[in-house]
């Protein structure tokens, strides 16, 4: 059963250095993001994020999203968003030049998740078999903080496929709860959805998700 912590009792820089400890020991986490609450983990170690940093090469961390996709029940060839603290780490992950998708995700006001050209064709779920990679960077919330600690997590909805967004804990089935290893309770997310999801390494951008309203936001701010 995951500790469950309440972001009132405890306040944001203990709930931000518990989660942040949590992931990068390599446990799964359940975070209120910038949608709605979600499944988390690491997706690098913290000394490979500073050979990532450097320049060099480094691979995803295994064992932390076996766990993940094992509590989901996810299929492992299916990626998942990689959520980054900015863009200038973001931009560590790709080699597809990120100048004019940050300005549209700038000015877009929904959380939106872009996929990219990976920087190395990195085995599923860090990226798919074209070698393309989901990353999202949020905008505010307690997440945004984390990721200064964590750098890099992976991030699925906190529920079973086809199931209801969970927007507050209470909605997380229990059997995703009894095996994740901390909880944050932060109340109500700002969205009831996941983000959108759109495809940039074509042009024009593809929508993955998000149907007609992510088809007049790209119409708007990208075209």
């Amino acid at each position: 059963m995951a500790e469950v912590v309440k972001l009132d009792k405890v306040g944001i820089a203990g709930a931000v250095g518990l989660a942040a400890a949590a992931l990068n020991a390599g446990r799964v986490v359940i975070l209120p993001t910038d949608t709605v609450y979600g499944l988390t983990a690491a997706t690098f170690r913290l000394k490979d994020i500073e050979k990532l940093r450097e320049g060099g090469a480094a691979s995803p961390w295994r064992e932390p999203v076996e766990k993940l996709y094992a509590i989901k029940g996810r299929p492992r060839h299916q990626p998942s968003i990689v959520l980054a603290p900015d863009w200038q780490y973001a931009r560590m992950l790709t080699r597809q030049n990120l100048g004019r998708v940050e300005g549209f995700c700038r000015r877009v006001p929904d959380p939106i998740s872009v996929i990219v050209e990976a920087r190395e064709k990195w085995r599923p779920p860090m990226t798919n078999a074209a070698g393309a990679i989901a990353l999202r960077v949020p905008k505010g919330g307690l997440i945004r903080i984390m990721l200064k600690f964590s750098k890099f997590v992976y991030s699925v909805s906190a529920n079973y496929p086809s199931a209801e967004e969970p927007q507050i804990l209470e909605q997380v089935p229990a059997p995703i709860l009894d095996e994740a290893t901390l909880a944050i309770d932060a109340g109500r997310t700002p969205m009831a959805r996941a983000s959108f999801v759109a495809d940039f390494t074509v042009e024009p951008p593809r929508p993955v998700r998000g149907g007609e309203q992510l088809e007049e936001v790209l119409e708007r701010f990208w075209r």
